[in-house]
């Protein structure tokens, strides 16, 4: 891995409202001079496994608000006892089996017909039963 030092910073600065209430540090947005560097820490995040620092690049707030449905979403999937690895998410979408079960809409989630189809048709038979 290539030598990423102090001087390969160009500007860091917190994202948020200050706030004394929360228990999480506000996170960090780190400028790097040359976009080969911020490719290689991309790319190596996967071996910060057992620390509590986690890197993702950095998104506008409507991806970041349509990341947080799907991620929303995901979690209720596998409540209701989904295994969590067959649930995928792509762009806008959560793919389930992988079909696509739903996708993000503005600032909400909407199933895709067929699988509301299929869920009210089981309903329906648990109803019947």
């Amino acid at each position: 891995m290539p030598d990423i030092s102090k001087l390969s910073v160009r500007d860091c600065t917190r994202m948020g409202k200050y706030s004394p209430s929360h228990v999480r540090p506000r996170p960090l947005l780190v400028k790097l001079l040359r976009t080969t560097e911020v490719s290689v820490i991309l790319s190596n995040r996967s071996k910060l496994t057992k620390s509590k620092v986690y890197i993702k690049p950095n998104m506008t707030p409507s991806k970041r608000n349509s990341e947080s449905i799907l991620l929303k979403e995901r979690k209720s999937l596998i409540s209701s006892g989904e295994n969590p690895k067959d649930i995928k998410g792509k762009s806008n979408k959560l793919l389930l089996n992988g079909s696509v079960y739903g996708s993000v809409q503005g600032s909400s989630f909407s199933l895709n017909v067929q699988n509301s189809i299929q869920v009210s048709s089981i309903r329906m038979l648990t109803w019947i039963q």
